[in-house]
């Protein structure tokens, strides 16, 4: 891609009204436009980034979990929301509203009504369990606060997906492999200090379920943790964990930090599949009711997070996994032939780079690459090219550059781009 024909301007100054600093960098990088409140459009840089966090998801729970991708609809009939009883309790969280003929929908903020709905025209016999089913796709949500650029939306992505059980043993087996695959999929996107906790299920019932917690003092949730016995927990868990604030498994104070929830897995029993009416047959040939889990992540939310968790004070710094593009090329005046013709080089060997081909500044086009935060940089110079070289950079401030002849510039950014791959992938 060419930065003469890339759509997202970038901005020298701070935004007013910005709370946090991917906030920030999310609007100074031309990612994101706001349409209003909770309400963002994704440019291609974010798109890029997104549909790359996407494509990684859909490995990890099609190769590892053996789910099966699906695609149900945004748009709910009420009636699938009563026997629940979550068309009342959700309230005002949910949007609603009537078509033409006064019929009574919402727009789904979660999808287990619907996929019961779906499922128990599927399943009849206990040869089908387990089974999952997923999808990444977006949701609607009448925050009554939108916050934080990406962080807190009324429109966003995610993946969810849902497995059903013949038994609540068969059930917890799966669980925790899911858990390991979470812990995986975390790792391989860019994060390397996420926790797990015991959480609270909410309005989704059920016995337990485990949130993946990002340590941040911009997250919302508090949590407990005891330096003695190894406890970890959302507060929402252990509102009054004893009457002098202490841990239940030891006799030693917990100790409270801030997080921001990434993902959350629950049981669920047969919450939804019970009042649904989704049954299998068994062995002995009687009818059985499914046990019944869900797992989500917040797919858009993780763009924010990425840079919480990878930036400097210029912006962003990518991992390569989830990085818009491999490579950024920058090119100083007089150097724009050699510039295309490694450039077409780098692209027909299928690699990702993003050209500043414009006639900028050579301050301003490396302003622009530190808020866009590709990790990998070819800067094309005078200087280089009369000793036949390129000198290869890092979004990373902490690793020295390399100079590099331009007849071996294809096989040195395969190596390195494979060697950085690994890292996150194994």
């Amino acid at each position: 891609m060419r930065m003469s024909i890339h759509i997202g301007k970038t901005l020298r100054e701070i935004p007013k009204d910005v709370e946090i600093i991917s906030h920030q960098f999310l609007v100074r990088g031309g990612y994101v436009h706001q349409y209003a409140s909770g309400l963002y459009a994704l440019m291609p840089l974010a798109q890029r980034i997104i549909g790359k966090i996407q494509k990684i998801c859909h490995q990890f729970m099609q190769q590892r979990m053996g789910a099966q991708e699906v695609l149900m609809t945004n748009l709910s009939p009420e009636e699938i929301w009563k026997p629940s009883g979550r068309s009342v309790s959700l309230g005002s969280d949910m949007f609603r509203l009537q078509d033409r003929q006064k019929g009574s929908f919402v727009l789904c903020f979660t999808h287990e009504e619907p996929v019961v709905d779906m499922m128990k025209s599927q399943i009849s016999s206990y040869r089908q369990l387990p089974v999952c089913v997923y999808q990444i796709q977006t949701k609607f949500r009448d925050e009554p606060r939108p916050r934080a650029g990406l962080i807190r939306l009324r429109e966003f992505l995610m993946k969810d997906a849902y497995s059903f059980h013949k038994k609540e043993d068969d059930f917890e087996a799966y669980f925790n492999e899911m858990a390991k695959t979470y812990e995986l999929f975390f790792k391989a996107v860019g994060f390397t200090n996420v926790i797990s906790v015991k959480s609270d299920n909410g309005n989704f019932g059920g016995n337990f379920s485990q949130e993946f917690i990002l340590p941040t003092e911009i997250g919302e949730d508090t949590i407990l943790t005891c330096q003695k016995c190894g406890m970890i927990a959302n507060q929402e868990v252990l509102e009054t964990p004893s009457p002098d604030g202490a841990c239940p498994q030891a006799t030693c104070p917990f100790e409270k930090s801030k997080g921001m929830e990434l993902g959350h897995i629950f049981h669920l029993g047969d919450r939804y599949t019970k009042p649904l009416g989704c049954y299998y047959t068994d062995e002995k040939g009687q009818k059985q009711i499914p046990e019944m889990g869900c797992y989500g992540i917040g797919i858009t939310r993780l763009l924010p997070a990425i840079m919480e968790t990878h930036h400097d004070e210029k912006g962003p710094i990518f991992p390569l996994t989830v990085a818009p593009y491999e490579i950024h090329m920058i090119h100083f005046k007089g150097c724009f032939d050699k510039a295309e013709e490694i450039y077409q080089s780098l692209i027909g060997e299928q690699l990702e780079v993003l050209w500043d081909d414009r006639e900028e500044k050579p301050g301003a086009a490396f302003a622009d690459a530190d808020l866009i935060g590709i990790p990998f940089r070819i800067i094309v110079t005078p200087r280089s090219l009369e000793k036949n070289m390129v000198e290869v950079r890092r979004r990373d401030p902490s690793i020295p550059p390399t100079d590099i002849p331009v007849d071996q510039i294809i096989n040195f950014m395969t190596q390195a781009l494979d060697t950085e791959y690994k890292l996150y992938l194994g």
